[in-house]
């Protein structure tokens, strides 16, 4: 009944108002209940209705028109929650541009400067961005974040997540890097290295229920202990065949994408070397008036001496989207999901998608480890093709709410 009163005031609070970082790290964000728009509304009006009526007529018709400004802005600012961090208020600068307005066909560049704070003791702040460069010869991706927050930990493979109120709890101190540079070779082709840093520092360290230390696991023949402090550091390529037409809210087109990171060991401060390799495969179709069907095929693989800071794990504001992120975690994952998307009226639509994903790696792969995920999405456009959403997310246990900007792929 909590989660349930939770989620109609929520729901209810999005039609009424205009509901961000990424799951790089973060799967939650704010859920907006304010809106500042740089594009001013039709300004042929000279009367307008007044009070409540008024207010909800502005937000609905407010939508920035597709003009080709140097600099477009919009800020939303409001309050969320989510099992992971319980409520949070939270906001988003986004700005829009290009880097040559000339350019018709050239997507629009943005970049988000994010901060948020909740009653658990989550707080974080970061930047990230995608720039489309002249031409489309160059892409520029980038995310700065920090972060603290208490977090709940089962342990590592599917037997451990799959107790489900059998976990730990600590405090998580993080900050990530990530720059992508992506040289077009081709239509559609593009090519370039990345780098990841991340920093992890846990302590305030709690046992599970069943009185064992969070902090240490099992592979099955020996416990293995957790390093309090990672510090890791990878360079890498990235491959990817990009055909969508609109990378933030694509309606066509194909997406693959191949990441091999290396991680020498005198990057790191508590390993030898390993490595992470990582493919997205994803496909979007209009089906009739209105409708987009996406799917998305994930997994990632690691290998050598991977510090558990870097075992893939399920669970996200983007995949996996109901389960607590890192619940089930383990050296590597495989993740695969089906959605619709259906625009409904004025600036809403609704999604709805099913789902499932798998980790092993300490653990051997089974078919019978499989968990199933499905919900329900609604989508409010703040700008144009540029959503926010509130998903809801089933698992086979727990249900759980998550707010983010654009679409989840």
């Amino acid at each position: 009944m909590k989660k349930l009163f939770i989620l109609i005031t929520l729901l209810v609070t999005t039609l009424t108002s205009s509901a961000t970082p990424t799951d790089n790290v973060v799967a939650d964000s704010a859920l907006a209940v304010s809106v500042t728009d740089t594009t001013v509304a039709d300004t042929t009006k000279t009367k307008k209705a007044g009070g409540f009526k008024g207010w909800i007529d502005r937000v609905l018709n407010s939508r920035a028109k597709a003009k080709n400004k140097k600099f477009d802005t919009a800020w939303v600012l409001g309050p969320a929650y989510s099992a992971v961090s319980s409520f949070t208020l939270g906001g988003v600068f986004s700005g829009f541009y290009s880097w040559d307005c000339a350019d018709s066909t050239l997507q629009k560049s943005n970049v988000s400067a994010f901060g948020s704070i909740s009653v658990n003791g989550t707080a974080s702040i970061g930047v990230e961005g995608n720039n489309f460069l002249p031409h489309d010869n160059w892409r520029i991706n980038y995310l700065l974040m920090f972060l603290t927050m208490p977090q709940r930990f089962w342990g590592v493979g599917y037997e451990a997540g799959a107790q489900q109120s059998n976990y730990g709890t600590y405090r998580r101190l993080f900050l990530q890097f990530r720059p992508e540079f992506m040289r077009r070779v081709c239509r559609g082709l593009y090519v370039g290295p990345t780098l990841d840093i991340d920093y992890t520092n846990i302590y305030n360290i709690t046992d599970r229920a069943d009185g064992t230390s969070p902090i240490v696991y099992s592979n099955g023949t020996d416990n293995l202990t957790f390093h309090q402090r990672v510090f890791t550091a990878g360079v890498g390529v990235s491959v990817a065949l990009d055909t969508r037409d609109l990378v933030i809210n694509a309606s066509k087109g194909v997406y693959l994408r191949a990441q091999q990171l290396n991680f020498p060991s005198f990057f790191s401060n508590t390993s030898g070397y390993f490595g992470t390799a990582d493919f997205i495969f994803s496909h979007y179709v209009k089906l009739w008036k209105g409708c987009v069907m996406a799917y998305d095929v994930h997994t990632m693989l690691t290998f050598g001496d991977v510090p558990w800071t870097r075992f893939p794990q399920l669970g996200s504001a983007y995949r996996m989207r109901g389960y607590y992120a890192g619940q089930y975690r383990d050296k590597n994952i495989a993740e695969l999901q089906l959605e619709l998307r259906q625009h409904i009226w004025n600036r809403f639509g609704v999604a709805v998608w099913g789902g499932c994903g798998n980790v092993w790696g300490l653990e051997p792969f089974k078919w019978s480890h499989t968990l199933p995920n499905y919900g329900i999405g609604l989508r409010f456009e703040l700008k144009p093709r540029s959503n926010v959403r509130v998903d809801v997310g089933f698992t086979n246990k727990d249900w759980n709410v998550c707010f983010n900007m654009n679409e989840a792929f």
